[in-house]
């Protein structure tokens, strides 16, 4: 069931990529188009991309730069999650929505018994690493590929990372998660590689998960039983 949820949320950002392109754009509708929006994982040197999206390719400070833009940012985004969640608590009180997000209950579910469940571990390894591949492919892959294309770099990062924010379904993330989005299409920009924005991702999920482990007590637990301590 976990499986089946995470693919076919990629889908649906597949999808949205997808329909975007339809009138002959070519991301999905011919090899060189796909071959444009995978460039960046195997190697190809982006003559398929907007020039302006071709900017730094090939270059040893993409990995670095990578990381560096997402540490100045990442004061940001627990600003933007808690500025969400305000607004979010307010809506509650003044307009009556049903406000109640539990992000507690999901940690506890992941990390309990986690080392006696396939499962878990297997659901730890697509918030990590399986969501965030497919996520980039679908939003910072095709679907920036594709936007760029017909309305130009700045709107492409727009329109993706607020898409991205949305294809999460939780209202009370929905302002960080598009700024998250809109710093990893920045890092795919710059940095011309598919490779750096996946494992920007990656590390802010990995980020996220040991912190409100920690908060919740558990991920002392894992470590010890792992250690033998």
């Amino acid at each position: 069931i976990i499986t089946l949820v995470f693919v076919s949320r990629a889908g649906v950002g597949v999808g949205i990529a997808a329909k975007c392109n339809r009138k002959g754009m070519g991301t999905l509708g011919n090899q060189r188009g796909l071959h444009a929006c995978l460039f960046g994982l195997i190697g190809d040197r982006g003559e398929a991309w907007p020039a302006t999206v071709a900017t730094g390719a090939g270059r040893w400070w993409a990995w670095p730069a990578s990381l560096v833009l997402y540490a100045g940012c990442y004061p940001l985004l627990i600003y933007l999650g808690r500025a969400n969640a305000v607004i979010m608590t307010w809506l509650h009180n003044w307009l009556g929505w049903v406000y109640e997000p539990r992000p507690q209950e999901v940690i506890l579910f992941i990390f309990e018994d986690i080392l006696d469940s396939p499962i878990r571990m297997l659901l730890v390894f697509f918030t990590i690493f399986a969501g965030p591949f497919m996520e980039e492919l679908a939003f910072r892959g095709i679907g920036l590929d594709a936007y760029s294309r017909r309305s130009g770099v700045v709107w492409a990062v727009i329109l993706t990372s607020v898409l991205f924010g949305l294809y999460h379904f939780r209202l009370e993330l929905i302002i960080p998660l598009s700024a998250l989005g809109a710093v990893v299409a920045a890092v795919r920009v710059f940095s011309r590689s598919l490779w750096c924005a996946v494992m920007v991702h990656c590390l802010h999920n990995t980020i996220t998960l040991a912190i409100l482990a920690h908060e919740l007590g558990v991920l002392e637990t894992i470590i010890q039983r792992v250690t033998g301590g």
